[in-house]
């Protein structure tokens, strides 16, 4: 069956969740889920491969970070003040913020082929997450399937129903 490359990952989450049901009567279930995750497992990997970072890079984002977590504010307890917590952005203090701007622009341009690669690689993510795979994954009835599957996307198990 052909899928895109894009529903390996939220696949890979929905069996490690549902994994580790203790419940005898999804054996059949389980035993699709433990399959068909070794089935992916390679596109998977190789997903994952396209977007590792060089150790380069990886040395650039740790520096980044040391550079911020020196500028960045701190509460009385000494716990980092968010501008944007759901973002994952610091806030700054206005004496630091300079110092900050100064030595991440020194960093980029010590470090601007690798950044430049990272994000050519993250680009063409993009791309590869809308081609297809072809798998022949393990099928099982309908009925063996939990009650419990409501609110999760048919598109992610249902290459796995047996017609």
């Amino acid at each position: 069956m052909k899928i895109k490359k894009k529903l390996i990952h939220p696949m890979w989450a929905f069996i490690e969740d549902n994994l580790s049901s203790k419940d005898q009567k999804l054996t059949q279930f389980l035993y699709a889920l433990q399959r068909n995750k070794l089935l992916i497992q390679d596109e998977k990997l190789a997903i994952e491969a396209t977007v590792q970072p060089s150790e380069r890079f990886k040395e650039y984002e740790k520096k980044r970070l040391d550079i911020i977590s020196r500028c960045v504010e701190r509460d009385e307890r000494g716990e980092i003040v968010w501008a944007d917590k759901e973002r994952g952005m610091p806030l700054i203090g206005k004496e630091n913020q300079s110092v900050a701007e100064r030595e991440i622009l020194k960093l980029r341009d010590e470090y601007g082929d690798e950044i430049e690669a990272q994000t050519t690689k993250i680009a063409e993510l993009d791309n590869i997450l809308e081609e297809e795979v072809d798998i022949d994954f393990y099928r099982i009835p309908i009925d063996c399937f939990p009650k419990s599957m409501e609110g999760i996307s048919t598109e992610i198990w249902w290459p796995w129903v047996k017609e």
